[in-house]
Order: structure tokens, then C-alpha cells, then sequence
């Protein structure tokens, strides 16, 4: 699909590492050179939330505030629709970038440095 929306639930761990994020993976495109992908990053250490171009050196789109808090579950969405990117956790958003060069591709979830990164509840659904 090109246009989607991966929905879901995430319980980062707050106090582990600075460096141990959880990623959900937007159009992943594996047969381009060295691989091509946008990557939410949730920080729960830093309270932060950025969005990031993994094509090459990785370039900040976007990204913003949020109080994560222990051992807590947040509902995700981040939908992918034409050149727009959009997240939100608990039905607050988060992030839209909008002008984005997104090829077609896959999508995933990620944890960084073998942290306590949880999810469940994972659907993917088609944007008209």
C-alpha cells in the first residue's frame, strides 16, 4: 500500500539508557542503496518524540515534547498518506510533516541497544 496507518501500543522503558529508543519504521524501502526509511523515535528518557530520514546520514524532520511515565502503555497512530507523515500517542499529535520524499515501502518496529521496548495490539490498515 502507499497510503496506511499502523496503529497500536507502546510501553517504552523510562529509566534504562539515554540511548534506548523505540522506533515504529515508515516506509521502509530495502532494494534502494543502503535502504531508505522514516523512524519515529520515542526517547522515553529525554521525554522526547522525533521523526528522522534514515536515508544516508540521518536528517530531523520533526519532533516534539512528550511526558513518558513508567511501565505505562500509550496508544499509537502514524499514518503515511502522499508526501504527509502524521503521530499521535494517546490521541494527542505529536508530530505532522507534510513535503516528505516517501517512496513505497514496508513498515516495523523497532528497539534500539536490546531495551524492555514493548508493543501489542499491532493493525495496519489502508488510507484510501
Amino acid at each position: 500500500w502507499a497510503n496506511y496507518r499502523i496503529t497500536g501500543e507502546v510501553c517504552p522503558d523510562k529509566h534504562s539508557s539515554i540511548d534506548n529508543d523505540a522506533g515504529i519504521l515508515l516506509r521502509v524501502n530495502s532494494d534502494e542503496p543502503f535502504g531508505s526509511r522514516y523512524t519515529i523515535c520515542l526517547n522515553p528518557f529525554k521525554n522526547w518524540i522525533g521523526c528522522a530520514n534514515d536515508h544516508g546520514p540521518k536528517q530531523w524532520i520533526g519532533h516534539g515534547k512528550f511526558h513518558f511515565l513508567r511501565n505505562t502503555w500509550y496508544r499509537f497512530s502514524a499514518s503515511v498518506h502522499d508526501s504527509c507523515l502524521d503521530f499521535s500517542l494517546n490521541d494527542h499529535s505529536i508530530l505532522h510533516c507534510d513535503h516528505l520524499l516517501l517512496s513505497h515501502g514496508k513498515f516495523g518496529l523497532e528497539a534500539w541497544n536490546k531495551g524492555t521496548q514493548k508493543f501489542k495490539d499491532i493493525t495496519v490498515s489502508k488510507i484510501p
